[in-house]
């Protein structure tokens, strides 16, 4: 299901942020000179075409604008004036984007120290950004600092809203992943636990936050050889996600690979690549009645490749299945096989 990946794995690749004037840094507009005024006015302008050009995926347009409009901040305003945050994030997700993790990293830190001394440490926009913070510390192999940041986000969540709120799932939804991906599986399973009943709390067939949670937390048990309680967990997903099921059960098949009409190459990660991580990567999905990989769970092969293999395996398409004329879902193997 795309749309589950593209929103936490899609950060995980680091492709888009969120670029945004923000709110809390322009509360407090200083007395400055009609100069400081207009030349303040250029940088906002300047801000507006920045978030137009990422966007639009125009990083390096936007790159130059956006380095100008926080040049003109910290002239007119100093180094740790709130309104400076803006521009610190907007070029901070700019080189992200750019895939240039260290440079956005610094930039978007900074922000989070602004935050620190002018709202307070738990104000929920810093959750936000050591989210992003988080994922840039993972691309560049900082695994143990990731959690950390994790944690951080999650307990500022808690604080804000409240254990069992929405926000707080968000949070444990992130940390589980990132669990799931560094191969901790009893971690994940503990995080899973807690968001499950945080999903379950909206009701309803079309609650996509817990159908998502469900067939994470059941591709947590297939890792962990728990076939029974995985095949629980995606039975309630299914249940919740087919509006007008035909009460086929999916049929079973072998490697499908040769059956794809479309089967994308996974992008080979950067620090596996550098690491010269090879290797077999073999992922279980789940096919619709369209031929559209609805599910997909990397069983085995080297975890730095597992991500990239999941993300390959939605986008291949299949021609629908047929029995005695009725399409139906099909289970099977996709391989993906990565070297140097």
């Amino acid at each position: 299901m795309k749309r589950f990946r593209l929103a936490f794995l899609a950060c995980l690749i680091l492709c888009q942020g969120v670029i945004a004037q923000d709110k809390n840094a322009a509360a407090s507009q200083p007395i400055m000179t009609s100069q400081q005024a207009s030349q303040l006015e250029e940088a906002k302008q300047l801000g507006d075409k920045v978030t137009k050009l990422y966007n639009e995926g125009k990083y390096d347009e936007a790159l130059p604008q956006a380095k100008r409009a926080l040049e003109i901040i910290e002239k007119n305003l100093g180094p740790e004036d709130p309104l400076i945050v803006s521009a610190l994030i907007n070029l901070g997700e700019i080189y992200i984007a750019k895939r240039k993790y260290g440079e956005g990293q610094e930039l978007l830190e900074r922000a989070v120290k602004i935050y620190e001394k002018t709202v307070g440490p738990n104000t929920p926009r810093i959750g936000e950004l050591l989210d992003r913070i988080a994922l840039t510390n993972y691309a560049r192999g900082n695994s143990q600092k990731t959690e950390k940041l994790y944690l951080r986000a999650l307990a500022i969540r808690e604080k804000a809203y409240g254990g069992e709120s929405a926000e707080v799932g968000k949070s444990l939804s992130k940390l589980a992943e990132y669990y799931l991906l560094e191969g901790l599986y009893e971690k994940a399973g503990d995080v899973f636990k807690r968001l499950l009943p945080i999903r379950e709390k909206k009701a309803g067939v079309k609650n996509q936050a817990l159908i998502e949670t469900l067939e994470r937390y059941a591709c947590l048990m297939r890792k962990k050889g728990q076939e029974d309680e995985a095949l629980k967990l995606e039975g309630r997903a299914s249940s919740l996600s087919d509006v007008n099921p035909n009460n086929l059960p999916p049929v079973e098949a072998d490697i499908v690979n040769g059956r794809a009409i479309s089967l994308p190459k996974p992008s080979y990660p950067e620090q596996a690549r550098a690491a010269r991580v090879t290797g077999l990567v073999i992922v279980r999905v789940l096919i619709d009645e369209r031929g559209k990989v609805i599910r997909a769970c990397a069983l085995s092969g080297p975890l730095p490749l597992q991500l990239s293999s999941e993300w390959a395996a939605y986008g291949a398409k299949f021609t629908p299945t047929l029995v005695n004329g009725t399409p139906v879902k099909v289970t099977g193997i996709i391989t993906y096989n990565y070297l140097l």
